[in-house]
């Protein structure tokens, strides 16, 4: 046996390496804490209770800490989202994209579903530009209030618009202040943004120029080359100012940490993509070729072949919008495509072109309550649509984007367009199966010059109203029987726009018979010549 003198030299000689080794140990767990917590929750600060819990369950399998609410550290949440200046934005901005963090922790699926309301009011909220859009804002507001459940929307008012949305939006914002005594309940949160809000001080013309998309492509310059040259003037400042609006408004959204952003026009409704037996879409995806392309292209295609094939399916069990809102419905399906956690965070959905076409009164009237007046709301009157496999009408679609699952640099990597707004993230889709839809209504003649602008005249409204064959649906229909259940007779005055619109017929009297003749008479095609183009 070695003596005791001996053993303790030993013991001095081992100690600092322990010592040493777990230092080492917890330096490298603190480590993985703090890369987890600024680099994936984005919006929240170190002693966000929630940002450690789910740190913590990162590295402890599962165990949360929840005795830190106890503590009053989560009222630090959001230091660092609301502290973030101008300069610390264009230093984010151009950076390149971090890569997925395979180790990441994602919440389960019962804990994404828990952060969220009864009514799930914060799964989807809204970003949304006006330009003299007054009278037709309310039913925009009013549907998706029913429908997603939306509660909280950000309004950006172009600086050339001749007309105000402000009266409208304060019957809808919550009563904070107690001047909205005729709607009490109302819960909605909404903020209205001019140029200050957008910009912040940045010179418009300096933003387009340092704006992401213009590090690989001109948006003037492709404008240029464009069949509609005499509009590129103003086309190029819609473009470069919707760009910089929707990139503020998801940053500002993903401060609030919410989840799934709606871009879209107040002349496009969000819904389920219903099909019917007398639909005409595109001819089905063609199979993979395994002999061609590389295997990591054929890997990826099969992906989206996956992820098409699950919305393809979906379809033929959507639930009715009268039973079920969107949000509810995005959070039953979260662990598939494509609305999984690790999935693209950005969903594209095509649009479907609603003409000026009127249909009878019978069936504009039916199942909307007695009180309501469907001629002042498009999704009521006009029911009658393009093909679904006419991209010339329907043209290229819209996104949502879920910027919980994005750093705040990418939020400003746009594409230049609105219909593949993130140009790392989104992609154009025209096609129809997919599990959601904007409805794009024209609406009538006197509704769509109300908009100054040059592109609105005659020769396009004809151009995008007249449809070779014309379809039918009450798809939205449910919206306002839905509204009317939870107002009454009383939420009927927020839907009001201040006068009345204009009935069937009682368009422009110059151009009265020409519009009458093209939408109510050669376009709309009878039953059986509709059956014999489709057999």
């Amino acid at each position: 046996m070695q003596p005791v003198s001996h053993q303790l030299r030993r013991v001095r000689a081992v100690a600092p390496r322990v010592v040493h080794t777990l230092i080492f140990v917890c330096l490298v767990e603190i480590t993985i804490l703090l890369n987890f917590t600024f680099r994936n929750l984005g919006t929240r600060s170190l002693f966000s209770c929630e940002a450690w819990r789910n740190a913590c369950s990162h590295l402890r399998g599962g165990a949360w800490i929840d005795g830190l609410e106890k503590n009053g550290l989560a009222r630090h949440e959001d230091t660092i989202g609301t502290q973030r200046g101008e300069k610390a934005l264009a230093a984010e901005i151009g950076t390149s994209r971090k890569p997925l963090d395979e180790g990441a922790y994602i919440p389960p699926l019962q804990a994404r579903r828990s952060r969220f309301g009864p009514e799930k009011t914060d799964v989807i909220s809204a970003c949304l530009m006006v330009k003299d859009d007054n009278h037709i804002l309310s039913e925009w507001i009013g549907y998706h209030y029913s429908t997603l459940p939306l509660r909280h929307l950000v309004v950006g008012v172009d600086p050339l618009s001749e007309s105000s949305p402000a009266d409208i939006l304060r019957r809808w914002n919550k009563d904070t202040s107690g001047k909205n005594a005729d709607y009490p309940e109302m819960d909605m949160d909404i903020h209205i943004w001019g140029d200050e809000e957008i910009y912040r001080g940045t010179n418009p013309e300096t933003a387009f120029k340092n704006a992401y998309y213009n590090k690989t492509y001109s948006a003037e310059k492709e404008l240029l080359k464009s069949e509609r040259a005499a509009d590129k003037p103003e086309v190029v400042r819609l473009n470069n100012r919707l760009m910089f609006f929707f990139s503020r408004c998801m940053e500002f959204h993903k401060q609030e940490q919410r989840s799934w952003v709606l871009l879209i026009d107040s002349d496009e409704f969000l819904t389920f993509n219903y099909m019917h037996s007398d639909d005409v879409t595109m001819p089905p995806r063609p199979p993979i070729d395994e002999k061609s392309g590389t295997s990591t292209s054929r890997g990826q295609l099969r992906w989206w072949r996956k992820r098409s094939n699950y919305q393809a399916d979906v379809q033929k069990r959507l639930p009715p919008m009268e039973n079920t809102t969107i949000a509810e419905f995005i959070l039953t399906e979260a662990d598939e495509h494509p609305w999984k956690h690790d999935d693209l965070p950005c969903y594209s959905f095509p649009r479907l072109t609603y003409g000026p076409h009127e249909s009878e009164e019978s069936q504009v009237r039916y199942g909307v309550p007695d009180i309501v007046n469907p001629y002042h709301f498009n999704t009521l009157r006009f029911r009658r649509h393009a093909a679904k496999n006419t991209n010339d009408k329907n043209r290229a679609g819209k996104v949502m984007i879920d910027v919980s699952r994005l750093f705040f640099e990418d939020l400003w990597k746009t594409s230049g367009s609105p219909h593949y707004l993130l140009q790392h993230e989104c992609h154009t889709e025209y096609r129809f199966d997919t599990i959601l839809r904007a409805n794009h209504y024209l609406g009538s003649w006197d509704d769509y010059i109300t908009r100054q602008d040059e592109r609105r005249n005659l020769f396009e409204f004809k151009r995008r109203g007249i449809f070779k064959l014309v379809f039918e649906d009450d798809d939205v229909r449910p919206w306002i029987k839905l509204f009317y259940d939870r107002f009454g007779k009383k939420g009927m005055h927020l839907l009001q726009v201040g006068s009345d619109l204009k009935i069937p017929g009682n368009y422009s009297s110059f151009i009265s018979e020409q519009l009458k003749e093209h939408f109510n008479h050669t376009s709309f095609i009878s039953e059986q010549i509709r059956a014999k183009y489709l057999s």
